[in-house]
């Protein structure tokens, strides 16, 4: 369901390329997307968008932010969208409409409360599934035009994320920082697809096809917690970061289970328009899948002097999943699997040293793990992905930092892929 995130809630979005491990726990070497939402601001402001395009694209967008006190101690924002488009394939008709809020308040002068709370939902019509053959029945390429849909006009696909979130951030003596978040992520989606993609058509009279047809259903709620201490300290003369935290999730998946069935098109396929009844396909099971994460993590970064920077840290894991499918047919075998991993080290080592104002080089270490829910032939789950990934560059600040350049090499290992 992430997928359909609509990018009107966030400020901006920050990409931590590299393996990141340390903070995230498991992950995979690409990177780490980090989406940082709108706050609100301790003025007032207002905007209204509207944007229309090809394709019957019609979208509009308010935002509104300030305080709701005459000291501004308490202040509120509020975002809403609405957007309705077609697409260049015929039948296709996408709608989503976003409610986005979010409340801070200042309890004291070195506390402050954030409350928040979206929601996204995402529905689409003439949803395709699978495309369409490149090849007649006798070897020759076909001619579909560019705005040819495959799907019936039935087909759908939506989504319904909603999230819940909350964070209290306390300056401590120091310049020292305590920050506690919390949220809570409720997705679901109900695909129901239909689609004239089976086979390969006869060139002359269009025959031969049939169709693709599936429902998928689902639910998924994710709870998270982050706690996070750092500041500085001083160490042989010089100061020095601190960071320590721990982070906790929980996500359970409950994921209906439905046959496939596979009617010929009873036509040309040169005649298709999306009409086509709409199926019954019955409910086969439901599969439960849980997963749990825990980890603590201490890094810090230590400036032997003012060109160096030494980065350490590391991270101690807690992994658990299982996965439950029962059939609603009494002649299959209930199946159970699952994965515990306990104190999962993820070390990190990094150091950067300054040439001068222009040029830094650097070099970094860390490892990579990854469980995965993946089965072999025997209905085991398989190993995690581990391996280690180790990167080294330079990088340049030209005119005060209007112009950036870099240069990097890395290495990256994986083992269980």
């Amino acid at each position: 369901g992430t997928t359909s995130t609509d990018m009107a809630i966030f400020d901006r979005v920050e990409v931590t390329k590299g393996a990141t491990g340390l903070m995230t726990g498991a992950g995979d070497p690409s990177a780490t997307v980090n989406m940082i939402r709108k706050r609100p601001t301790r003025d007032f402001k207002a905007s209204i968008t509207g944007t229309t395009g090809s394709w019957d694209n019609y979208r509009g967008e308010g935002d509104i932010s300030g305080p709701l006190t005459d000291s501004g101690n308490v202040r509120g924002r509020f975002v809403g969208v609405y957007q309705d488009r077609s697409g260049y394939i015929d039948n296709y008709q996408n709608t989503k409409d976003i409610a986005y809020g979010i409340l801070e308040a200042d309890l004291t002068p070195d506390t402050l409360l954030t409350l928040g709370f979206d929601q996204q939902n995402t529905r689409s019509r003439g949803a395709s599934w699978t495309g369409f053959p490149m090849y007649n029945s006798d070897g020759s390429r076909t001619h579909f035009s560019r705005s040819f849909n495959p799907a019936t006009d039935w087909s759908r696909r939506d989504f319904k994320n909603q999230t819940a979130f909350a964070s209290l951030e306390q300056k401590l003596a120091n310049d020292w920082s305590l920050k506690v978040s919390v949220d809570r992520k409720q997705r679901e989606h109900d695909t129901l697809l239909g689609s004239a993609s089976g086979g390969n058509p006869d060139p002359v009279t269009g025959d031969g096809m049939f169709m693709y047809m599936g429902k998928y259903k689902g639910e998924e709620v994710q709870n998270n917690l982050d706690v996070k201490l750092d500041g500085p300290f001083s160490l042989l003369g010089r100061e020095h970061q601190l960071m320590v935290g721990f982070t906790a999730l929980n996500s359970r998946q409950d994921v209906p289970s439905y046959g496939s069935v596979y009617p010929m098109v009873g036509g040309s396929i040169n005649d298709w328009h999306g009409e086509f009844p709409k199926p019954y396909i019955p409910r086969s099971g439901d599969v439960d899948i849980v997963e749990r994460q825990t980890g603590a993590y201490l890094a810090t970064r230590l400036k032997p002097t003012d060109d160096l920077s030494v980065i350490l840290g590391t991270r101690v894991s807690n992994f658990k999943g299982s996965d439950h499918t029962r059939f609603d047919d009494p002649a299959k075998v209930d199946t159970r699997t699952g994965y515990h991993q306990t104190s999962v080290i993820t070390p990190y080592a990094g150091v950067v040293y300054d040439l001068n104002d222009t040029y830094s080089v650097y070099g970094s270490y860390t490892n990579i793990f990854q469980p995965q829910m993946s089965k072999d032939a025997d209905g085991g789950v398989l190993d995690a992905v581990e391996g280690d990934a180790y990167e080294a560059g330079i990088k340049a600040e030209y005119f005060d930092g209007r112009v950036n350049a870099s240069f990097a090499v890395f290495h990256i290992e994986q083992d269980n892929v």
